[in-house]
C-alpha cells in the first residue's frame, strides 16, 4: 500500500495523478453542486467554524 514506503516526488506526481483519474465523474459533479452551500456556511460563519 502506498501509506506504507516513501516515495519519491516522480511516484508522488504518479500516484496522486491516478488517484484524481480514478475519482468518477458523478462523485467530481457533487462537489460542484455543493460548493455554493459550502461557500454560504464560510460566509455565514464569517471565516469561522462551519459544517464542512
Amino acid at each position: 500500500m502506498l501509506r506504507d514506503r516513501k516515495l519519491s516526488c516522480d511516484q508522488l506526481r504518479r500516484a496522486v495523478k491516478a488517484a484524481w483519474e480514478a475519482l468518477p465523474t458523478s462523485f467530481l459533479e457533487k462537489q460542484i453542486d455543493l460548493m455554493q452551500a459550502r461557500c454560504q456556511a464560510v460566509i455565514d460563519a464569517q471565516g469561522g467554524v462551519n459544517p464542512y
